[in-house]
């Protein structure tokens, strides 16, 4: 929940999700090319200043 907003109905755990996520990543940047790099990173850096992970 996110100032009261409901974003999922299930919490994941990060290994059940990494493989799909790095496989979708992959898509975009083989789609898109190397210039969306530095927007991924970007986003990133913003999920991780929320939470306790640290890269």
């Amino acid at each position: 929940m996110v100032n009261g907003i409901v974003i999922a109905e299930d919490a994941l755990i990060a290994e059940a999700v990494g493989p799909h996520l790095a496989r979708a990543l992959g898509q975009i940047v083989s789609r898109y090319g190397a210039t969306v790099i530095p927007n991924i990173n970007a986003a990133i850096e913003v999920l991780g200043t929320g939470t306790d992970y640290r890269f």
